[in-house]
């Protein structure tokens, strides 16, 4: 499980009245009245917003947002200490009583109907989410990047697509990492006044398909190093991609390593060589044995029935208990054979890996959700791609931090299913 420390302090302040908020049609005002508070969005539809407001206590020096598709019992018994980056996903985060941003023309941030969200602050306020009333075109994604080694400022996040940054906040210095892994151009750094920095339309930095961030963590900052930023396009409409890296390695290096700046595992030089180990004794020449009485031919035994190929699901798989493992090369076909019919399939990952899972071949309207197995044996919802019911290909794109089992569950949308025609399944690993 991914955890991000919250940030523990005295729960302060008086509520923002939201009559000092602008009037808009169709606004959202969310009040916030303690320290962590999970909050639904009270919309029977999807949103699409062009603009928010934190409007908070004047003793305000945090609010962070997150989202979730799995719902909540409105308990706050984990909130004090650690939140699940695999489950919660950044939406917002401020360090001033108020802050306001309007995205590009035709830019939007996507709520869903209904759909979690968890607050943590360290005052009392209002979340204010203003609707877009012109044509959207594009939605915007959110990287989180979490600095996990402690002996180098930098850290590493690869760009999960060809971008354009909407806006950037965080306590770091960032750059281009070209390929060689030398450090490229700046491209931001945080004044550590708590303020967002929104880049006028086109105008943001820019990423190919595969680039790096390089952001440098700088010890005079007063808080935690963390990169946030907000980018578009993105390939769905809450697309998020959580980078943690080490050093500039984007796996943890095994032991007697470091990372190196070109972001391979190297030998570390602080280590002692190892010491080289002693010559084995020879071992005395055995006597030799008797010849032994040859045995008479065996009957020879039936040719064994042959394996099936890998390719196929294997029924029932119709629960995680039973989940048919996605074949070495990542890729498996199913059926949906019936409207109560579902295919679960299950992989491991090892920490750090980043993957795309892809639906493809649909012979009729399906898809999929994705589930990480807990230590504790439960399973967590990381989320599912957008359906828009066209039978196109979907994919959800992530990290895993701690590795382990993953699972899929693929099913038809609304009964949908085709007995005779196969989907694929098909999981990259970077």
């Amino acid at each position: 499980m991914v955890q991000w420390a919250v940030l523990a302090g005295l729960f302060s302040g008086c509520a923002v009245d939201p009559s000092a908020l602008p009037d808009v049609p169709g606004a959202i005002n969310l009040p916030v009245t303690r320290f962590c508070q999970f909050i639904q969005v009270p919309s029977d539809s999807d949103l699409d917003i062009r603009k928010l407001i934190v409007a908070f206590s004047p003793v305000t020096t945090v609010v962070q947002v997150y989202s979730s598709d799995q719902g909540h019992d409105g308990s706050i018994e984990d909130c004090h200490t650690t939140v699940d980056l695999e489950e919660w996903h950044p939406l917002y985060d401020a360090r001033q009583p108020r802050s306001e941003w309007e995205l590009p023309p035709g830019v939007a941030l996507h709520l869903k109907a209904h759909q979690q969200l968890l607050v943590i602050t360290d005052g009392t306020g209002t979340l204010h989410f203003e609707p877009a009333l012109d044509a959207v075109n594009e939605y915007i994604g959110t990287i989180y990047g979490l600095q996990r080694s402690g002996s180098s400022p930098d850290a590493i996040c690869r760009v999960p697509h060809a971008l354009n940054v909407a806006a950037l906040d965080g306590q770091f210095t960032g750059y281009h990492l070209n390929a060689d892994g030398s450090t490229g151009d700046q491209f931001y750094h945080s004044n550590d006044a708590g303020t967002l920095q929104a880049f006028q339309p086109d105008q943001g930095p820019r990423f190919g398909d595969g680039e790096r961030i390089l952001w440098h963590c700088d010890a005079a900052l007063s808080t935690g190093c963390m990169l946030l930023g907000y980018y578009y396009p993105s390939r769905s409409t809450q697309e998020s991609t959580l980078c943690v890296s080490y050093g500039r390695c984007e796996k943890p290096c095994g032991q007697g390593q470091t990372c190196g700046n070109n972001g391979e595992c190297v030998a570390d030089p602080t280590q002692p060589a190892p010491a080289p180990a002693p010559n084995p004794t020879p071992a005395p020449d055995p006597t030799p044995a008797p010849n032994p009485t040859p045995a008479p031919d065996p009957t020879p035994a039936p040719d064994p029935a042959p394996a099936p190929a890998c390719g196929l699901e294997a029924e029932p798989n119709d629960h995680s208990a039973s989940a048919s493992p996605l074949c070495s090369d990542g890729t498996i076909h199913g059926t949906i054979a019936s409207a109560a019919d579902v295919d679960w399939f299950t992989w491991t990952l090892s920490p750090g890996d980043s993957y795309q899972l892809t639906l493809s071949e649909l012979p009729a309207d399906y898809t999929f959700t994705v589930y990480h197995l807990s230590a504790a044996g439960n399973l967590s919802n990381l989320g599912a791609p957008d359906d828009l019911g066209d039978l196109a290909d979907q994919s959800v794109y992530s990290q895993s931090i701690n590795g382990g089992t993953y699972y899929v569950k693929v099913y038809g949308v609304a009964g949908a299913f085709d007995a005779s025609n196969r989907y694929t399944v098909t999981l990259t690993t970077f």
